[in-house]
């Protein structure tokens, strides 16, 4: 119990990383968001990155492809599992709000520097980056509505190779 108390003080004052906390539906969903983000374009990487970070992988039979669910099983990644152009690295989840969602998808972008636009379409909100990638934002269950505030969805596409050009 004393130690509990200790690594709880520690994490309280900030001198513990946040991996030791206990992680929550919104921050693995911004986790997952910023894995798509920046290796949504290339399907080993993605799949590693999410393995690495402790997600747990299987088969969905709903979406008929590899999944990954966050370590609370409250978020669920789909990384691209082909190697054509446009690729989608998906996260969803029926415990993060739309708003937190969004806040995600935001962050994610402004962390990785990639200077981004944002436009309203369909009366959902979709984020054009420099990098050829575009982060599409709707209600988890429905990818044509944004009109339920308690899901979130974010769909990474990734129209080109990031690297050609290089």
């Amino acid at each position: 119990m004393k130690r509990f108390c200790f690594a709880l003080a520690l994490l309280g004052a900030g001198l513990l990383p946040p991996a030791v906390a206990q992680a929550t539906p919104a921050s693995s969903f911004a986790e997952a968001v910023d894995l798509c983000l920046r290796f949504g374009a290339d399907p080993w990487f993605a799949q590693d990155r999410f393995e690495e970070a402790g997600w747990r992988s299987y088969e969905d039979p709903d979406f008929g492809s590899l999944a990954f669910k966050s370590p609370d099983g409250a978020v669920i990644a789909l990384p691209p599992t082909s190697d054509s152009f446009p690729m989608w690295c998906s996260v969803m989840s029926g415990s993060v709000s739309f708003v937190k969602g969004m806040a995600a998808a935001e962050n994610a972008l402004l962390a990785s520097g990639i200077l981004i636009q944002r436009e309203i379409r369909d009366n959902c909100p979709v984020y054009h980056g420099t990098g050829g990638q575009e982060l599409r934002i709707f209600s988890e269950g429905n990818d044509d509505l944004c009109n339920d505030p308690e899901t979130a969805l974010v769909h990474v596409v990734t129209f080109s190779n990031p690297l050609s050009g290089q």
